[in-house]
């Protein structure tokens, strides 16, 4: 028996589902699916994405949730800027010690030798995004621990696009995702 709900973009309650594991779930993913999916028409040169605000930009561990979403937008070779306020840091300590460490494709590769562990797991999906396109972050993270981390800071968005547009080098195109973390990009 479980009981799930479904929750929008300002943390409200949509519906709740109850019963049967499977089949209650299931009810919830359909919902999900009507309010959460965001159509992207192409992947873009820049990406621009948020969590979405207090909780879930707390820290850079749960901000992680937006760049997967960005990362099903953006080109590859393209730019990922993240804006979240990280107030409470980085969040895990063995995601900073994997972050600073190793390179993403080190990070990568280590994941698929050891295998799954907490804290690894967001290096690994900050890494596979960082595989696919560079990222900039802007945050109250310290400028040199997110270079540490092999990451780009900006003290804002208007730098950050500055940043984006210097290493697009031509016209580029944007997407906007402000609430990534509540979000489900389709193309």
């Amino acid at each position: 028996f479980i009981l799930n709900v479904v929750l929008n973009s300002k943390n409200e309650v949509v519906k709740a589902f109850a019963g049967d594991v499977l089949a209650a779930h299931r009810r919830g993913v359909k919902v999900c699916e009507k309010i959460s999916k965001v159509h992207v028409p192409h992947p873009a040169d820049i990406v621009i994405t948020s969590p979405g605000g207090s909780p879930v930009d707390i820290d850079l561990y749960q901000a992680q949730k937006a760049v997967t979403q960005a990362e099903r937008a953006v080109k590859r070779g393209g730019i990922i800027i993240l804006v979240a306020k990280c107030e409470k840091g980085l969040g895990n300590d063995l995601f900073k010690e994997w972050m600073c460490m190793y390179s993403p494709k080190e990070i990568i590769e280590r994941f698929k030798a050891e295998g799954f562990k907490i804290g690894a797991h967001k290096a690994f999906l900050f890494a596979r995004s960082m595989m696919k396109a560079e990222l900039i972050v802007v945050s109250d993270i310290p400028d040199e621990i997110l270079e540490e981390m092999h990451l780009t800071p900006a003290s804002d968005v208007e730098e950050a696009l500055e940043i984006a547009h210097r290493r697009i080098e031509k016209k580029a195109d944007i997407t906007i995702l402000p609430h990534a973390s509540s979000s489900i990009v389709c193309l």
